[in-house]
């Protein structure tokens, strides 16, 4: 996606040209950023200062959610703290499958929101996203369950883009629903 007219020797200087002229060119057309951490992380150390970067380049009015798919209770704590307070992130994505307990260290942040991942668009995720047991799809146990797990203002459900299916199954639910 880099413009070739940016395409150099470093990479990361032309990326971080790249981005913070997206950002430049996009804060009266958006009303979120949503950077993927795992792009950053590849980076490894030099990745998170270009993130640091480009947080910081973000004007404070937009919120920024952290597309990270955490997903290590042993982690949590720290990882929210970071992300919360030092990255200064509205949002992040996680992983619900390691448990409440996982999420609850997030949630611990009254005015940042989670959103857990619920349903993705990868084809190979079918087999575990549409497996059925007798009474309902996974994903559905996994709506019933995570409602539970803080108000509709906190958690919020990541469905994958192609998911028209799960959608129409979605506008069926409670309104209540965190959607």
């Amino acid at each position: 996606m880099l413009p070739p007219e940016l395409a150099g020797d470093d990479l990361l200087a032309s990326l971080q040209t790249w981005l913070l002229s997206v950002i430049d060119q996009t804060t009266d057309l958006v009303c979120a950023y949503k950077p993927t951490l795992g792009f950053y992380q590849a980076f490894g150390a030099a990745g998170f200062e270009l993130l640091a970067k480009i947080l910081a380049h973000i004007p404070a009015h937009i919120p920024v959610i952290l597309d990270a798919k955490h997903a290590d209770l042993n982690t949590s704590a720290i990882f929210a703290k970071t992300i919360f307070e030092d990255w200064q992130v509205d949002a992040v994505t996680l992983s619900p499958y390691p448990g409440q307990d996982h999420i609850a260290q997030f949630l611990l942040f009254p005015d940042k929101a989670v959103f857990l991942q619920c349903r993705t668009s990868n084809p190979g995720a079918i087999s575990l996203q549409e497996y059925r047991n007798v009474e309902k799809p996974f994903y559905q146990h996994l709506i019933e369950e995570t409602q539970q797990w803080g108000t509709p203002e906190q958690v919020a459900l990541e469905i994958g883009a192609i998911a028209q299916k799960f959608l129409h199954e979605c506008e069926k639910l409670p309104q209540n629903a965190g959607f």
